[in-house]
């Protein structure tokens, strides 16, 4: 662990900063082409401005083109796992929980940030990427001495001021150099270099003041330019270093040769424009030109001519009410000479340069120019195209994300910070809120997390759809995928999310009682109270039609339900009832006829020995004996 003293943490970062110029010149320039600083020329080798003394074009493409990148990774959906080989029920369930954990680190990160002004953490990490090729954030789980409470606290670092030392293991210490204010110092650190006077003066907000925030894998200290020492060095309680640093690349870093004066620091980690710098400039070139020859179209050039060759005009001849007179005798005239005009090769050469930047950002069919409507093929290659500048990025972030993620992971399960709360949405279709305590052990105890990040871009649905549902059916009704492959082939986001959507959809219209409870339940929250009634209706006559199935079975099985002697060894419930009370003609014996007991006797003649109505009615005390 590095040991500075204040005074060498300014030598060591002003040292490292005198020697990042061309790298701040880059990432400056990038910074004023997205703010559309007006065009100055291109100057030929001798440093001579061809466009001097002429107007000047300046192209929106460079905002336009960036607006549409920081959109497309802005509304890029994260998907957070945490990934355990084999894992038991017991091991998901932790896994489950350090999800949430993260799911609410992510949470609680964003909230504090809106509150401090800052845009949220994918936008931040996107925004650093884009614009600067790095990304730097700085993690940290904070206790409030007051409350007891600890809350999670993630700041943007801009990577141009950062300076940082790699370990055996990833960063020993970084230190971002800023810039602040008088009234910064007093409101932050309680410091004022000029003395604690209540009196506001002239340059109290001016950020002229350099800080020195410098971390390593134990301590935090800040320190002001000239040694001073604005916080003393402080525990900070993270498991590491907690300054996650990453770098918008997909290739190696390569070393220049000895004696080289090239510096290969400054374009390793390059921002969106990485591609287009050049072309952006000859396209503004280019329309400068063309548009001093549009603007001369407003005042045509003309010839005076007269005999002795002396005439001039007093006024503008083009501007509306002018009259001159001419002589005739004097052979005065004026005569429109012919405009000037772009060289053939103009029209060719601007195409090169626009399918050029397009190659090198997006095309121009991303933003709805299309004169046709486009192929599968040709979706298929305009998502290509998207992918290629946009892939540097999205990896870098998911990098970034994962690095922090288990950065406040390793920390908590440390249990230096005590069990906190989180809450936040779970991934699942519905977005489900979710509060939960989480014990710094389940956090501990769970497994790797992996953060994917996948940006919406343009593909052929229509085509890949009808190819899917082919595979599906196969030939003779046999499928040659599974319907998790088929998701995955349809590039859908989560398809574990999509395969339990899809059987909870089943499972609400797989029955009548589902469907009634989930009818009476969509028209109770709509306020529809008579809509509401019918089908809490529906929903009792399907729990008493399925009881009446229920209770038929029984009395067609005689309580045997399930006794074997089904096909295939399947038990097979009895449909006839025992031998012991089956009628003789079931069991094939012949019945006897009834025979007649006592003479015939004609209709309306009582039954021997029968009582008559009173004698019943008086036997169950309803009426007294008749004396």
């Amino acid at each position: 662990m590095p040991n500075f003293a204040p005074e060498q943490i300014v030598q060591i970062v002003d040292r490292m900063e005198g020697d990042r110029n061309l790298l701040h010149a880059r990432m400056d320039d990038d910074m004023d082409r997205y703010h559309l600083e007006p065009f100055q020329g291109i100057t030929d080798p001798s440093g001579r401005n061809l466009l001097s003394g002429f107007r000047k074009f300046t192209s929106n493409d460079p905002a336009t083109t960036m607006n549409l990148a920081l959109h497309l990774t802005s509304t890029a959906k994260r998907i957070v796992r945490v990934n355990q080989p084999r894992a038991v029920e017991q091991e998901r369930e932790i896994n489950n929980l350090k999800e949430l954990f993260a799911l609410g680190m992510l949470e609680a990160a964003n909230t504090r940030r809106a509150k401090l002004l800052m845009r949220s953490l994918q936008d931040a990490v996107f925004g650093q990427s884009l614009f600067r090729g790095r990304i730097c954030q700085r993690g940290l789980l904070v206790k409030d001495l007051l409350t007891g409470e600890t809350y999670v606290d993630i700041s943007d670092w801009d990577p141009r001021n950062v300076y940082y030392q790699m370990g055996r293991d990833g960063i020993s210490w970084a230190c971002e150099k800023s810039y602040k204010s008088r009234s910064d110092l007093m409101a932050e650190y309680e410091y004022s270099p000029e003395g604690f006077d209540l009196v506001y003066e002239d340059g109290d907000d001016e950020p002229d003041h350099a800080i020195y925030d410098f971390f390593d894998e134990q301590m935090n200290t800040v320190v002001l330019e000239g040694g001073e020492v604005l916080k003393p060095p402080t525990p900070h309680g993270m498991a590491r270093c907690p300054v996650v640093f990453d770098l918008a690349e997909t290739r190696p870093m390569f070393q220049r040769g000895q004696g080289r004066e090239r510096d290969y620091e400054a374009h390793y980690g390059d921002s969106f424009y990485r591609s287009s710098r050049q072309m952006f400039d000859e396209h503004n070139q280019i329309f400068s030109i063309l548009s001093v020859l549009v603007g001369r179209s407003i005042k045509q050039p003309i010839a005076v001519e007269s005999r002795d060759g002396s005439l001039t005009l007093p006024e503008d001849p083009w501007l509306d009410g002018q009259e001159v007179s001419l002589s005739t005798d004097e052979e005065q005239a004026i005569k429109p000479l012919e405009q000037m005009r772009m060289a053939t090769e103009a029209g060719p050469f601007m195409g090169v340069i626009s399918a050029m930047m397009q190659r090198g950002t997006f095309p121009s069919t991303l933003f709805g120019q299309l004169e046709q409507a486009l192929s599968g093929f040709a979706i298929t290659q305009l998502r290509q195209g998207v992918e290629a500048p946009l892939t540097p990025h999205v990896k870098s972030a998911e990098r970034v994300f994962t690095q922090l993620l288990d950065l406040l992971c390793d920390s908590y399960a440390s249990g230096v910070f005590g069990e906190m709360e989180v809450s936040g949405y779970q991934q699942d279709p519905s977005r489900t809120f979710f509060w939960q305590r989480i014990d710094p052990q389940a956090v501990a105890q769970g497994g790797k997390i992996e953060v994917l990040i996948l940006p919406r871009l343009p593909q052929d649905d229509q085509t890949r759809v009808s190819m899917v549902q082919t595979l599906r059916e196969g030939p003779g009704g046999v499928p040659l995928i599974d319907d998790r492959y088929a998701r995955e082939l349809m590039e859908f986001q989560d398809p574990e999310q999509i395969e339990a959507a899809v059987w909870e959809q089943q499972a609400g219209r797989g029955s009548k009682l589902a469907l009634a409870f989930n009818s009476m339940k969509a028209a109770t929250e709509q306020g529809n109270q008579q809509l509401a009634a019918i089908w809490e209706e529906e929903a009792n006559l399907a729990v008493l039609e399925k009881r009446l199935q229920m209770l038929q079975m029984m009395m067609m099985g005689g309580g045997q339900i399930g006794a074997p002697g089904g096909e295939g060894g399947v038990p097979a419930s009895r449909t006839t009832p025992p031998s012991n009370v089956q009628p003789p003609q079931v069991r094939g014996i012949q019945a006897r006829p009834n025979m007649q007991s006592g003479p015939n006797q004609p209709p309306g003649t009582p039954r021997p020995g029968a009582q008559d109505v009173d004698t019943r009615l008086a036997q169950v005390g309803l009426f007294g004996p008749r004396g």
